[in-house]
C-alpha cells in the first residue's frame, strides 16, 4: 500500500519531483519527506519522518545510480559508517534502500 506524502512547504514538492520512481516508492512505505535538508556533489539530504513511530531520520538520496546492494556496500562512506558504529559523533546507518 502507497501511502500518500505529506507536504509540508514548496522546497518539498521540488525534492519529491525530483525522485525516481522507485526509489519515491519504497522510501513512501516507511517515511514521510518533509523536506530537503542540504545537497552536496554526489547527494542530498532529506529529513523525513517514520510513519510507524514518529521519529525522524535524515535520508540520503544519492545522485548516481547503482546496479547493486554490492556498489552501494563498497562506498567509502557506507563502509566508513558501519566501522565506526556505534559512536556519539557519527550518525548510526540504519538501513539502505537500492
Amino acid at each position: 500500500m502507497q501511502l500518500p506524502i505529506l507536504r509540508v512547504d514548496e522546497s518539498e514538492a521540488k525534492v519529491n519531483d525530483q525522485l525516481t520512481p522507485a526509489w519515491m516508492n519504497l522510501l513512501l512505505q516507511k517515511y514521510r519527506i518533509l523536506g530537503k535538508k542540504g545537497e552536496g556533489t554526489f547527494s542530498e539530504v532529506l529529513k523525513c519522518q517514520v510513519i510507524k513511530d514518529g521519529t525522524f531520520r535524515a535520508c540520503k538520496k544519492m545522485k548516481q545510480t547503482y546496479e547493486s546492494i554490492e556498489q552501494v556496500n563498497n562506498l567509502r562512506e557506507i563502509q566508513a559508517m558501519r566501522r565506526l558504529a556505534p559512536h556519539p559523533n557519527v550518525l548510526e546507518l540504519q538501513e539502505v534502500i537500492l
